[in-house]
């Protein structure tokens, strides 16, 4: 009688003490009692889930089907309000005449950078010819 297993009273107080908790679980059905079949007084209910995943994000503006409407491939479930993504369309348009404006700009810059930089062209080949005016004396006196 030194240990404590070894009383009688032991061993009872612990089965008492573990069919009080499984009464406990049986009686708020939870589990391992609990079943996977929701039940009413008049009849079982079992229903079908079907997940949907949309590719894009976004408000629904409109729920065409009803409920309990057979629909096929391809059918119209929801419509999702675009105003978000036409902003985002035209701002990308924007976007894209400023980055056009600029590249049309800096391409006007660098033709007019190479222009100053290459020496005027002559039209003709022909040496320039002096005119038969006569040369200014050199030792003119300056006059202001």
């Amino acid at each position: 009688m030194n240990s404590v297993f070894r009383s009688l009273s032991t061993y009872a107080a612990i089965v008492i003490g573990v069919l009080g908790v499984l009464v406990v679980l049986y009686a708020w059905n939870l589990p391992p009692f609990r079943g996977t079949t929701e039940e009413t007084n008049d009849a079982y209910v079992r229903g079908k889930v079907t997940l949907l995943a949309p590719q894009l994000a976004g408000y629904i503006v409109e729920v065409p089907v009803q409920d309990y409407q057979n629909v096929k491939k391809g059918d119209l479930i929801v419509q999702i309000d675009d105003r978000i993504y036409r902003q985002k369309l035209e701002q990308a348009k924007a976007t894209l005449e400023s980055a056009e404006a600029s590249l049309d700009n800096s391409e006007q810059s660098r033709k007019s950078a190479e222009a100053r930089s290459t020496p005027p062209r002559r039209l003709s080949k022909a040496p320039m010819r002096r005119s038969n005016l006569p040369a200014p004396p050199s030792s003119a006196p300056l006059r202001f």
